[in-house]
C-alpha cells in the first residue's frame, strides 16, 4: 500500500506539469452573449437543500430534557456492553471478550453517537436522513450507466479470450520476476473488477492452499492494489467529470507499483 500510495503521488506531480495535462479555465463568455443557466434543476434543488441544512444556526446547550434522554441512553448502552462483557468473560480471554465487543458494539455505537450528537446540537436528524438519503438515491441513478458499462467491458474481456492472449503473452517475463502463472489472471483483471478478482483468488487458493508461496502472493496482490477502472468510472460518474486528466495513468502507476512492491515483499517474507 506504501508503495501504490508513493508511486501514484509522485507520478501525480510529474504529471501534472505536462501541456496535455495542465488544467484549463473555463472560457469566460462574450458580454453580448446571453448568461447561460449554471446549474440544472436538479443540482439547484440539491445545491438549496444542502444550505438549508448548512444553514447557519447559534449553538444552543441542551435543555435539561435532552440532557436526561442522553444520559439514559448512554447508561443503558453502558449497562448492556457491561453485561454481555461479564458474561463473555465467564468462557473467554480478556482479548477474545475485547475483540467480541468491537464486532458486536462498534458499528452501533457509531450510528447511536450520531443520533446522540444530533440531538445535543438540536438538529432535525430525521429530516436530516430523509434529505441524505434523497441525494444518494439521485447520486446512484446518475452513475448507474458508467457502472454497467464498466461491468459489461469486464465481462466481454473475459469472455472473449483476450484475458488468456495477455496472460499469455506476459506470462514468460512475469516468470522471470518470480510471478506464478497462476497469480497472473488475478492481477491482470484486479484494475477492471473486484469482484472478478475476488472470485479468481478464492479459486487459486483453493486449488494451491492458502499457506503456499502462490496463495500468499495472491492474497497480497488483492490488498495492495485497487480496482482502479471501477472507482473511477464511479466516482467521475457520480462528479460528472469528463476529463479525468492524469488521474487513470497515476491509478494505474500505483497499481503497477503494488504488483512489484507485493512481488518483492513475498519473495522476501515468503521466499
Amino acid at each position: 500500500a506504501i508503495c501504490s500510495t508513493v508511486v501514484a503521488v509522485g507520478t501525480f506531480f510529474l504529471l501534472r506539469g505536462v501541456p496535455r495535462f495542465r488544467s484549463s479555465e473555463p472560457p469566460v463568455p462574450d458580454e453580448g452573449m446571453a448568461a447561460m443557466p449554471a446549474e440544472s434543476s436538479e443540482e439547484s434543488a440539491s445545491l438549496e437543500n444542502a444550505e438549508a441544512l448548512l444553514a447557519a444556526e447559534p449553538w444552543v446547550p441542551a435543555d435539561r430534557k435532552r440532557r436526561f434522554l442522553i444520559t439514559l441512553t448512554l447508561l443503558a448502552t453502558g449497562a448492556g456492553i457491561w453485561r454481555e462483557a461479564r458474561a463473555l468473560a465467564a468462557t473467554a480471554t480478556p482479548g477474545e471478550v475485547l475483540q467480541s465487543l468491537t464486532q458486536t458494539w462498534l458499528f452501533p455505537l457509531l450510528i447511536l453517537g450520531l443520533l446522540l450528537v444530533g440531538i445535543r446540537g438540536r438538529v432535525r436528524v430525521y429530516e436530516s436522513m430523509v434529505a441524505g438519503a434523497q441525494e444518494g438515491l439521485e447520486v446512484a441513478i446518475r452513475i448507474v450507466p458508467y457502472l454497467v458499462a464498466i461491468l459489461v467491458a469486464v465481462g466481454m474481456f473475459r469472455a472473449s479470450g483476450a484475458l488468456d492472449l495477455v496472460i499469455g503473452v506476459v506470462d514468460p517475463i512475469t516468470s522471470r520476476l518470480g510471478v506464478p502463472a497462476a497469480v497472473l489472471p488475478m492481477a491482470i483483471l484486479r484494475p477492471l473488477s473486484g469482484s472478478g478478482s475476488f472470485a479468481i483468488m478464492s479459486d487459486t487458493l483453493t486449488t494451491y492452499g492458502p499457506d503456499s508461496f502462490t496463495g500468499y502472493l495472491a492474497s497480497t496482490l488483492q490488498g495492495s492494489t485497487e480496482t482502479t477502472f471501477y472507482v473511477l468510472a464511479l466516482y467521475f460518474g457520480a462528479a460528472n467529470v469528463r476529463d479525468g486528466r492524469h488521474a487513470l495513468y497515476c491509478c494505474l502507476a500505483g497499481d503497477f507499483a503494488g504488483f512489484l512492491g507485493a512481488v518483492a515483499a513475498c519473495h522476501w517474507f515468503f521466499g
